[in-house]
């Protein structure tokens, strides 16, 4: 799956208006910066990570999603759909 940067690779799973990414970044440098673009229009996106919610910036009509993984580190986000709800119980 592409990324923004030739060090870091990433997979991803989507499943009932949800997305979700893993990257790895496979160097040993820190990467900063736009990591991944991804088609999440009307999506709310976390930085599984961090533990926080980020506002992706556009880029030809796709969301770019910024962050920072550490050296042969780990990075997730997920974009959940505007109108998704949780399950009331």
């Amino acid at each position: 799956m592409p990324t923004e940067h030739p060090a870091v690779y990433a997979s991803e799973w989507t499943a009932d208006g949800l997305c979700l990414w893993t990257l790895v970044n496979r160097s040993n440098q820190t990467i900063q910066g736009p990591l991944r673009k991804a088609a999440t229009q009307r999506a709310r996106c976390y930085d599984l990570i961090a533990g926080r919610e980020i506002e992706p910036s556009l880029s030809e009509g796709q969301a770019v999603l910024s962050g920072k993984i550490t050296p042969r580190g780990i990075g997730c986000f997920v974009a959940v759909r505007a109108d998704l709800k949780p399950d009331a119980k």
